[in-house]
């Protein structure tokens, strides 16, 4: 167009240009996040309320469950239920008295929550109600008698009819506090509006005086709790929202706002939230349609013990209602600032048109040769500055042209390979260093092609490819042959570059870039400059240490499996050692004298530390071949610290040695593989306690660090000190330290070399500090991911047993005929053991020596247990496990595995073909009688 022609015209378009697409574009960005930032904020109140109902449906199910207890736990309650078992029905508790008792004392204190309270007895028969119909009626089918456990139980929202509303059934057991029998249970029927209360932000308000139950020992106590009357974030959204409780059938059990009464546990609501979390229990946040068909902003909960769906919602047009309003005002501002922007862009135009024409004209005079020509600088503004830059670079060209001999001087001096070549790969200029290394004389290379002296290979490849379609490719550290005049190869690794700078050069990445070859072919006097330096030396040194690194790794996975070969070999005997030691020292074969039984204790303790020892070194082996796989769960720190010195106390208290601990309070738990932890500080421990004069002290202290998120256990003692040269060897394997001040230790060495193993395997730190005669400190720094995620936890059972089996409650002497036991093992010694031992605790015996006599006699004699060994001849203990369980008649035949290998995942593949419970060998026989009473008494 004519008018563009004109240079004032064209900077008014593109001023306006540059004007029209940053507006535009700042409006869009500013809508955009407007929204983003508004869905954000939603979807955090979403969140926060999402945690508030969930927290007040946690505390509705918790003291509702507490309220059952609570009756449960009455002394006149359960006296009236173990008077009525006693007497077989015929000493009751008058009904007025029970009746007064719940209506006047009980009840009272829970209004107006529930609507009825029954007892029952312990076959299900309804002993007493505040409904005087269901007195005398048999309600064991009920899932509130079935399912009550010692939590209690909770139930689904259903309607009853004589109520004539939805109700909640939540039940608790009456136990025996002295014989643990179930004496009845407790029912109390609850309005299920109060879970409309709950979704309405009320539930806090009406119900703050309700009573939260705490339990001490076996009784319980009332104590009143009152809730702020100020106004939640939840109860602010519900007024605005909608919040509404659907079942695991998709019903709604609260009343939304859209629905009347009628709808309860009638409508199905099939939404996206719902699928999801009623199908797969995944919760979300997002914009979907609600029941009604309209977009909504909302969030689900899922509540795992009713699999209820707690839904939270809010329409779209109600959520973006301000902004919309705000993009309107936006297209206003704009178009204001739009008219203003032509005003001054008009301005600015006509002011610069004049001395850009004279400074077009003067670089007009410079491209036609002239590099003495200057533009006389008549502003000292941005234009005199550009004149100013004119200038130089013309001084500059001229210098350029005077050193590029000396840059040609240098390249002859280089001693790696240089090759200059044009954009189309034709050789310019060779360096001496590239002749020597070639065998070419400089006539044979200049002239020809680069790609003719490069072997083929990926890098020639890409460049053929490239070079084909018009493109330049600039390598950066490339590794590539080279091709001398008699035919060798040189392993060189080479880079390319312009000699001058290309404005069409692309980033592809760190190894290389593209450039469009006939973009740059009008580039004047532009060069691509090859530098190669020779590495065939370095190749072979590199192939030589590949050959030395498989051999390493051959070298220790033949060392892993000798040492766990080994250790099942050692296993075998030492179950025998260890098993016949525990059978003398409770003198089944007669009585021992002194001498005798300090004897055996010497044996018992000598085959314990060499059991320790093997261990100690299969770990080791575990570690290094990266086969030891942590067990990653919660874990309490002060029960892990405490179970740990129980390993240590009975060896500190014979030497009078003091033990003290310190736990941070902010510290309550950690995600970590408990049993490695604890086998971490149980290391250090003893080491503290091995390493303390008499009389002084040991400690363990517990730190954590909210800023770095980091925990540390701090185990330290008042003994002899570590030197300072001797510190850096700590951690190594198999090296004991030696100070001259105590004596030669017993071990391995490998006690702090596995606690620096596991503490990094747990991504974690170890460090230690000392000083001769003063003492040693230990650190280990673990990640504490979150401080807060875990404001209690429960404190871990001790459990003996090292397989499947869980012994809950305590020996009792088993009833009836003696059991009997069948031990299939090929090994005489360990037969020998397990049997007399068991006869001597009053078991009958069978004997089987491979896995098919095993199968057999488990058919012919039908026994009560078996002892499974692994590894048997004709047939192992595996196949002869899943032939045993496959058989109808024999499936319910405990069997407990018994074998002295201790791979990883032995223990789960021996419970994955039948076994009701799985024992390593050296076996405790003591152990191994309390897991074949608990699994009878299951039986």
């Amino acid at each position: 167009m004519e008018v563009f022609k004109r240079i004032d015209k064209k900077l008014l378009f593109w001023f306006l240009t540059l004007a029209i697409i940053p507006l535009s574009v700042m409006g869009i960005i500013s809508y955009r996040t407007g929204i983003k930032t508004v869905k954000q904020q939603t979807f955090e109140n979403l969140a926060l309320v999402s945690n508030s109902i969930r927290g007040h449906i946690d505390t509705f199910i918790n003291s509702q469950k507490n309220i059952a207890r609570d009756f449960a736990s009455d002394w006149k309650i359960i006296k009236s239920l173990k008077d009525y078992a006693e007497t077989n029905g015929a000493a009751f508790t008058s009904i007025n008295e029970i009746e007064n008792h719940i209506l006047f004392n009980k009840m009272q204190l829970y209004s107006p929550m529930l609507l009825d309270v029954s007892i029952l007895n312990h076959t299900g028969k309804v002993l007493f109600s505040t409904q005087d119909e269901r007195i005398g009626t048999d309600e064991s089918y009920k899932d509130y008698f079935i399912k009550v456990k010692t939590d209690g139980y909770f139930s689904d929202v259903y309607y009853s009819r004589f109520f004539e509303e939805p109700i909640i059934a939540v039940s608790a057991p009456v136990i025996d506090s002295e014989t643990s029998a179930l004496l009845g249970v407790i029912v109390n029927k609850i309005s299920g509006s109060a879970l409309n209360d709950i979704t309405r932000g009320s539930w806090l308000e009406e119900y703050r005086n309700l009573s939260e139950i705490s339990v001490i020992g076996n009784y319980f106590y009332g104590k009143q709790q009152v809730a702020p009357k100020k106004e939640t974030r939840f109860a602010k959204f519900a007024s605005k929202g909608d919040v509404y409780i659907v079942n695991s059938d998709k019903r709604i059990i609260t009343m939304p706002k859209w629905l009347n009464n009628s709808s309860l546990l009638e409508y199905v609501v099939d939404t996206e939230a719902v699928t999801k979390a009623v199908d797969n229990g995944e919760e979300m946040i997002g914009m979907y349609e609600d029941y009604r068909g309209i977009p909504i902003i909302g969030a689900s909960i899922y509540i795992d013990e009713l699999k209820w769906v707690v839904l939270i919602e809010k329409e779209i047009s109600n959520t973006f209602a301000a902004l919309f309003k705000l993009k309107a005002q936006m297209i206003v501002f704009g178009i204001a600032i739009l008219g203003l922007i032509i005003y001054v862009s008009s301005v600015v135009a006509q002011k610069l048109t004049g001395p850009i024409k004279r400074l077009l004209v003067a670089t007009k005079m410079q491209s036609a040769g002239d590099q003495n020509f200057k533009v006389e600088k008549t502003s000292k503004d941005e234009l005199g500055a550009l004149v100013d830059s004119f200038n130089k670079m013309c001084e500059d060209i001229r210098k350029i042209t005077i050193s590029r001999n000396f840059f040609e001087r240098i390249l002859r001096g280089m001693s790696d390979s240089v090759i200059i070549t044009d954009l189309n790969y034709k050789i310019k200029l060779v360096n001496p260093t590239t002749l020597n290394m070639l065998g070419f004389s400089n006539e044979e290379l200049v002239g020809n092609s680069f790609l003719s002296i490069i072997f083929e290979g990926s890098v020639l490849v890409n460049l053929r490819k490239l070079i084909t379609k018009g493109s330049i490719y600039i390598a950066k550290n490339q590794n590539a042959t080279y091709k001398t005049r008699d035919g060798r190869g040189i392993s060189v690794n080479f880079s390319s570059f312009f000699t001058k700078d290309c404005k069409h050069k692309m980033h592809i990445d760190d190894c290389a870039l593209l450039v469009n070859s006939n973009t740059c072919a009008n580039c004047e006097e532009i060069s691509i400059v090859n530098i190669a330096h020779d590495i065939t030396q370095h190749k072979k040194a590199e192939a030589e240490l590949y050959k030395a690194k498989e051999a390493a790794e051959y070298s220790a996975k033949v060392r892993s499996e000798f040492l766990a070969n080994m250790s099942h070999e050692i296993r075998t005997p030492l179950n025998a050692i260890l098993g016949m030691s525990e059978v003398l020292q409770e003198q089944i074969y007669g009585p021992l004298n002194e001498k005798q039984n300090k004897a055996l204790s010497s044996i018992d303790a000598g085959g314990k530390h060499l059991l320790s020892l093997i261990n100690d070194i299969l770990d080791v082996s575990k570690v290094e071949a990266g086969k030891l796989q942590l067990e990653v769960g919660q874990v309490s720190v002060k029960a892990v610290c405490e179970a740990s010195l129980l390993f240590i106390k009975q060896m500190a208290n014979k030497r009078r040695i003091k033990i003290k601990t310190k736990y941070d309070s902010c510290v309550t738990a950690i995600t970590a593989d408990e049993r490695r932890l604890k086998q971490i500080l149980v290391n250090l421990l003893s080491n503290a306690v091995k390493f303390t004069p008499d009389g002084k002290s040991i400690g363990i202290d517990v730190v954590g660090c909210r800023e770095k998120g980091k925990v540390s256990f701090i185990v330290w003692d008042e003994g002899i000190g570590i030197a300072e040269a001797s510190q850096r060897d700590l951690f190594k394997p198999f090296i004991q330290l030696d100070n001259g001040k105590s004596k030669k230790q017993m071990g391995t060495g490998l006690g702090l070399a596995l606690v620096k193993q596991m503490t990094e395997l747990h991504e974690g730190t170890v460090f230690v500090q000392s000083e001769i005669d003063k003492g040693s400190s230990f650190t280990i720094e673990l990640p504490w991911d979150d401080p807060n995620k875990y404001a209690e936890v429960d404190e871990p059972e001790n459990n003996a047993l090292s397989s499947a089996v869980v012994i809950s409650e305590p020996d009792r002497d088993l009833k009836g005929d003696s059991p009997l036991i069948l031990i299939a093992d090929d090994n005489n010694d360990n037969i020998n053991v397990f049997s007399s031992y068991l006869e001597a605790k009053g078991f009958r015996i069978s004997i089987a020596n491979n896995g098919m006599e095993a199968v057999k006699l488990a058919s012919d004699k039908k026994p009560d247990a078996i002892l499974m060994d692994m590894q048997m001849p004709v047939m192992d203990g595996l196949e002869a496990t899943r032939r045993i369980k496959a058989n109808k008649e024999l499936e319910d035949i405990a069997i407990i595995t018994v074998t002295a290998s201790v791979l990883p995942g032995d223990q789960q593949m021996c419970l994955d073909a039948g076994a009701d419970g799985y024992m390593k060998k050296p076996v405790s026989l003591k152990e191994l009688v309390k897991t074949i009473k608990t699994l009878l008494k299951k039986d």
